[in-house]
């Protein structure tokens, strides 16, 4: 009886790495951009700074998870007066608030073959939820996924100033990331 134990414990030890379906981001080809618009002409930004935790498995689709840390104060968009100002009070208030998550659990796939996962965007004090899709593509021990969604900044108490009204609500967020099973 003893043995019939032992040889079920060594199966399930042998069989865990594959329950973890977990995935490793590169981030040298990986990016996390924002896309707005300023006094009518779109303009593009980029977060230097963050992090995925994602865990996958094709065959249990209803127990993925991504959970994303991104530093506010990595903002950065190429133009000189939004990135003075991006980091400030009005805006990400990085100084109270130096992180921004989004967590989910569970994807949906899509008729068209692009995925689906709804989680929760937390931006400054503010939770809400949010849709995200996304093209996925796996190859062995590799994955390439891109995608994204779109927010109102004022849902997030994102530019509160009087500048700010220069600046569109809609923000679109975009993100290609390259990762690899772990």
């Amino acid at each position: 009886m003893r043995h019939i134990w032992l040889l079920c414990a060594a199966l399930l030890i042998s069989a865990s790495p594959a329950w973890a379906a977990k995935w490793k981001v590169d981030p040298a080809k990986s990016t996390l951009n924002f896309i707005a618009v300023q006094s009518g002409k779109e303009f593009t930004g980029a977060f230097k700074k963050w992090s995925a935790e994602i865990d996958y498995d094709a065959a249990k689709l209803e127990a993925a998870s991504i959970k994303v840390t991104v530093e506010t104060a990595s903002a950065i968009t190429k133009d000189d007066i939004i990135d003075e100002h991006i980091t400030e009070e009005g805006w990400f208030h990085s100084e109270m608030f130096p992180t921004a998550t989004f967590m989910s659990k569970g994807f949906k796939k899509l008729p068209d073959g692009s995925f689906e996962t709804e989680g929760a965007l937390k931006i400054r004090k503010i939770e809400k939820k949010v849709k995200l899709v996304f093209q996925l593509e796996v190859t062995g021990n590799a994955a390439h996924a891109k995608g994204g969604t779109a927010v109102t900044r004022d849902e997030f108490e994102l530019g509160k100033d009087t500048e700010a009204k220069l600046i569109g609500m809609p923000v679109k967020i975009q993100f290609e990331l390259s990762a690899t099973a772990e």
